[in-house]
């Protein structure tokens, strides 16, 4: 029976040693879980931090879009009140080296063929080529007239225009795309 006790108080110290093992590791998966679930709580934290940034941020992209869409409408307005008396003419043809009478020339020459105007009385405050000039290509010219009499006179006879001249109320391109495709 000594023996018995013998074995069975060693199964006992071996089956202590095994629990004390299952203890040990319990003890330290606890605490890496433990650890696992605060770095998980900051990482909550810290993405609806970003969230709540990412939405005050949206919120500010907003604002600026509306301000930049209302300050674009106020160029537009501006850019069309600064040309009420502008006309834009089309296939004048013109030189390289076209300088500002050579341009305003050619106008007068395009409009002479209008009865109710005198083209010695038209007066011309600004006349220009638009855009860049490229070899066998016309560029219109943009006129700008101080008397709106002068304008409507050359708007309502356009059919008397010299050479196939087309002429049209000089817009922002934006207001012009508005007008055609509501067309």
């Amino acid at each position: 029976m000594a023996e018995w006790c013998r074995f069975l108080s060693g199964q006992i110290i071996s089956v202590t040693n095994n629990i004390k093992s299952v203890i040990n590791v319990t003890n330290y998966a606890s605490s890496t879980a433990t650890e696992a679930l605060e770095i998980a709580k900051n990482t909550v934290e810290t993405v609806n931090d970003v969230c709540s940034e990412l939405d005050s941020m949206k919120c500010d992209q907003k604002k600026v879009q509306s301000e930049n869409d209302k300050l674009k409408e106020k160029m537009i307005r501006l850019e069309y009140h600064q040309c009420p008396n502008n006309i834009a003419f089309d296939v004048i043809k013109e030189t390289q080296k076209e300088t500002y009478e050579e341009c305003k020339q050619s106008v007068l020459n395009a409009i002479e063929n209008i009865p109710d105007i005198d083209t010695d009385s038209v007066i011309i405050t600004k006349c220009y080529r638009n855009g860049l000039y490229i070899k066998d290509m016309t560029r219109g010219i943009t006129c700008q007239f101080p008397n709106y009499s002068d304008k409507a006179t050359i708007m309502k006879g356009h059919k008397q225009l010299s050479d196939g001249v087309y002429v049209n109320d000089d817009y922002p391109v934006e207001i012009f795309k508005k007008t055609t495709s509501t067309i």
